[in-house]
């Protein structure tokens, strides 16, 4: 894969080649819109309330609409925020008629920024360098939300160590995903820098559960591939102990689009569909050969949605549509570098 390709994949915290797209945007910014309409309900007030003031000091603000993957019309409006000198935090909000979902990403640096911080923050935020950085991430923070349910990752113990194929690549050491709760973890990775290995693990009511050995299948009649997890050591080759979960991916072979649906032992689910759409909704083709071209194609054509599902959303989901060109816009990265 392009080191570009890899460099937007590991600035977006996500985990496949879709999260490299966006759109940028060039309508202007108007802040009334944002607090008039997200007066309609108690909810949407309290988040004006504690997010106002922080939204005002944004580095960088982009808006543009659009319409999504069901055909509903998006505001989408985007910022790049310094909370602290040694973090960088872009949002990007998703208002509908009816509704408001948010996203943000939460980048801790292992020391302060400059001022000026775009080429430090730039050169933290590579995923992978030919010489030992003066900048790297120590932790990560994501998290997306309708107002009332959330789905976060987290990824702490951040540094860099030397890559088996050249260079320098970044790790963290504990990475989690949690929905509604901080402590309803559901799903945690442990890695270590002197093995250089990982150990997986799921929460299956509430208990942390190892992953020991898994099994690999591939349905070609319904196009999935499932792979589920169990918690006792391979023998001969093969899976043993109890089932831990099952993960069901459904992917596209000419859409950039994919589903997944981890479904664990205890009977929940989290779901989650991800395309990437122009602006009038329609989903892009996966062209036969990628290029630097197409690349820069799809960044200046394109928008990221996510749609998430699961048990403890009681029947709700959360849609967002966010347009990491804000990086590119924010100095944060760049294509072909």
């Amino acid at each position: 894969m392009d080191r570009e390709i890899k460099k937007i994949i590991y600035i977006l915290g996500f985990a496949a080649l879709l999260s490299i797209i966006f759109l940028k945007a060039l309508y202007s910014f108007d802040k009334s819109y944002y607090k008039n309409e997200i007066r309609r309900d108690s909810i949407k007030q309290s988040y004006r309330m504690q997010k106002t003031q922080e939204l005002k000091n944004s580095e960088v603000e982009l808006g543009k609409s659009l319409i999504d993957v069901h055909g509903a019309r998006v505001r989408l409006e985007e910022y790049i925020l310094r909370p602290r000198a040694d973090q960088v935090k872009i949002i990007a909000i998703s208002k509908r008629t009816e509704r408001l979902d948010y996203t943000y990403f939460l980048y801790t640096f292992n020391r302060d920024l400059p001022l000026d911080f775009s080429s430090a923050a730039k050169e933290g935020l590579k995923w992978s360098w030919q010489e030992a950085p003066s900048y790297w991430l120590t932790e990560y923070e994501s998290k997306q939300s309708n107002n009332t349910d959330y789905i976060k990752n987290t990824a702490t113990g951040g540094n860099y160590e030397s890559s088996l194929t050249d260079g320098f690549q970044q790790y963290f050491t504990n990475l989690k995903l949690m929905l509604n709760d901080d402590n309803n973890i559901k799903e945690e990775n442990v890695y270590s820098p002197v093995t250089k290995e990982t150990t997986y693990f799921y929460y299956v009511s509430g208990v942390r559960t190892e992953v020991k050995s898994w099994e690999f299948i591939w349905d070609a009649v319904n196009n999935v591939w499932t792979q589920k997890a169990y918690d006792g050591n391979f023998v001969n080759g093969n899976p043993t102990g109890t089932l831990i979960a099952t993960l069901d991916y459904y992917p596209s072979f000419d859409k950039l689009q994919y589903k997944m649906t981890t479904t664990y032992s205890d009977g929940k689910f989290l779901s989650r569909e991800n395309y990437i759409i122009n602006d009038k909704g329609e989903i892009c083709d996966i062209p036969n050969v990628w290029t630097e071209n197409y690349i820069k194609q799809i960044v200046n054509t394109g928008n990221f949605e996510t749609i998430t599902k699961a048990s403890e959303f009681s029947g709700r989901y959360i849609d967002i549509i966010w347009a990491p060109k804000i990086l590119l816009d924010g100095g944060l990265a760049g294509i072909g570098e």
